[in-house]
């Protein structure tokens, strides 16, 4: 109640002055929160917020959240999932809406942890300050009503309203929605200082990291094991706690910065520390080492790499966040580099043995994709897709790398070398580019499998391939045309084959194709009139605008064909 003074009083401590434990199915209905539904669930002040939320909502609407019969309103509070007040009051400010629903939150964890929050948020509304709440309604409201868009893009697509290529994009543009406010910056739906903060932090932070590294180990300016656990390891250790005690009060965007930075930490922070105890050390020009100067053992790379792999794994299974899935895949791959140090992986560098490097590499591609659809199969899709996309580029710089110097053709056993004159400087040149050309093939035929028979998360990398596959396909030809050491029908053959991955656009529907098309035709009818010195030639100008213009008319017959046919 209020008073003549409109200072609010307190009438009813009906429940106040027992076992707060004791207040399972207790009280008005309206204000129960729902962990006072189960007995099994303990109650303490969280229980009292969602009351205060309860309060304020109905400030707010003239109505509590949840109305009807009793059985209505326990099904309501069990549910949790109240109407936004906006929708019953289109005057309510956005912020006092966050603010209750914030307080209402089903899950205690993502509430306000006291009322003294709440009141800080309230008082941050009133000097016209953005408030911090952020309720989960928001995104499963959102969720929800995307979902109903989602099946009308089906219907649009069944009916041939829209193209198969536009319910990708539509598609894609709803899929941006699911990112989650609380994972990194790169997932993020907006930027905001708060997170410019946070990971302009986390940069710095492992950029001092890497130069203390190079003081300590290069220049011999740091000694001792003392001076790296308090300049690294305090606030590596920080880092973790203060994460892990944010992310347990709901402050999970600032927590996920704060274990990012930690796990940028910790690679080099246990380098250090086996420098300086003398563990897994070894003497300069040891023999199989990737650093022969004996800076870092390959069993301190390997030991380093795992480890901190594990920890982001344990850290991406905690926040269910793909920032630290992505941590866990990139220190995933380097574990498998270092791994590949007790394999001759200098020798490869420098010998530009880089098939060698492809082959021992594949196995990161299996072990990616088997990553990937471990976690799709338990439902973790933000664990899932880093390692698909990493599997993907992969794939690429193996199949790549193995066209090098001929050797795919080499393994095949046969050779193009023969269809090569002998005035070329380089014999495997027509081996190495024609495997490439078969890599892009293959690109774009994994893509079309994985789009036709892959799971949606397998997609994602799909359309990686997909984008790399035309450029793949291109530029080998355009390289066998600027070493100017084969016929100049090759131009021309280079010219067509671009006009002809533009035109392919249409049939997938893949832009890709076409810029890859178009850019590779310029480059062809600039190397055909450098050949053949036609800078000087206003004829072929001519020609080349010539035909634009029959391109263009082309294309308005097209057109108005298509126009009548409607």
């Amino acid at each position: 109640m209020v008073d003549a003074q409109l200072f609010p009083r307190i009438l009813d401590f009906g429940l106040s002055g027992g076992d707060p434990r004791s207040g399972h199915l207790k009280g008005t209905l309206q204000y129960v929160a729902p962990e006072q539904l189960e007995p099994s669930l303990p109650i303490d002040d969280r229980t009292d917020v969602y009351a205060l939320g309860v309060i304020l909502y109905e400030l707010l609407c003239g109505r509590p959240p949840y109305t009807g019969s009793s059985e209505e309103i326990l099904a309501g509070i069990r549910r949790g999932r109240p109407s936004l007040p906006i929708e019953l009051s289109p005057a309510v400010p956005e912020g006092l809406q966050a603010i209750a629903l914030k307080a209402m939150e089903h899950d205690p964890a993502r509430r306000y942890q006291s009322a003294q929050e709440m009141a800080a948020d309230l008082a941050r509304y009133l000097d016209g300050r953005p408030v911090l709440a952020r309720p989960s309604v928001y995104t499963t409201t959102l969720g929800d009503r995307a979902a109903a868009h989602l099946e009308q893009i089906a219907e649009w697509l069944r009916l041939r309203l829209i193209h198969p290529h536009e319910a990708d994009v539509l598609r894609g543009a709803y899929r941006a929605l699911d990112a989650r406010d609380d994972d990194w910056i790169v997932e993020s739906r907006a930027l905001t200082y708060p997170q410019i903060a946070l990971y302009l932090g986390a940069f710095l932070l492992l950029c001092g990291s890497l130069f203390y590294f190079a003081a300590e180990r290069w220049y011999g300016a740091v000694s001792g094991i003392a001076q790296p656990l308090l300049v690294l390891g305090l606030p590596f250790a920080g880092l973790n706690i203060a994460a892990q005690w944010l992310h347990r009060r709901d402050h999970k965007a600032v927590a996920v910065a704060f274990y990012l930075a930690a796990v940028a930490l910790l690679p080099l922070l246990l380098v250090i520390v086996f420098d300086e105890t003398g563990l897994l050390v070894v003497p300069p020009d040891t023999p199989g080492q990737l650093f022969q100067d004996g800076s870092i053992s390959n069993r301190q790379l390997q030991v380093t790499t795992a480890v901190a792999a594990l920890w982001g794994a344990r850290l991406a299974l905690v926040t269910r966040t793909a920032a630290l899935s992505t941590v866990f895949t990139l220190l995933l791959g380097l574990f498998g580099l270092a791994v590949l140090a007790d394999f001759e992986l200098r020798a490869w560098l420098i010998g530009g043995r880089w098939d060698l490097l492809a082959l021992h590499a594949f196995p990161l591609v299996v072990a990616y994709a088997a990553i990937g659809a471990g976690a799709e199969r338990t439902h973790r899709g933000w664990l899932a897709r880093p390692p698909y996309q990493a599997a993907a580029v992969v794939l690429i710089l193996v199949l790549e790398l193995l066209a090098l110097h001929g050797r795919t053709f080499a393994y095949l056993g046969f050779s193009l070398q023969g269809f090569q004159t002998r005035a070329v400087s380089d014999p495997l040149l027509l081996d190495t580019l024609a495997a490439m050309t078969l890599n892009g093939l293959c690109f774009y035929l994994v893509a079309d499998l994985l789009e036709r028979r892959g799971t949606e998360l397998q997609r994602h990398a799909a359309r990686l391939l997909f984008v790399i596959a035309p450029f793949a396909l291109l530029q080998p030809l355009s390289y066998l045309v600027r070493t100017n050491e084969y016929s100049l029908k090759w131009d021309w053959i280079f010219l067509i084959a671009a006009l002809s991955i533009a035109m392919l656009s249409h049939r997938r529907q893949r832009r890709a194709f076409y810029y890859a098309g178009v850019l590779n035709t310029g480059a062809a009818l600039y190397l055909i009139t450098s050949h053949r010195g036609w800078f000087d030639q206003p004829a072929w100008a001519v020609a080349v605008i010539a035909v634009g213009l029959a391109a263009l008319g082309l294309g308005f017959a097209l057109d108005r064909r298509q126009r009548l046919r409607r």
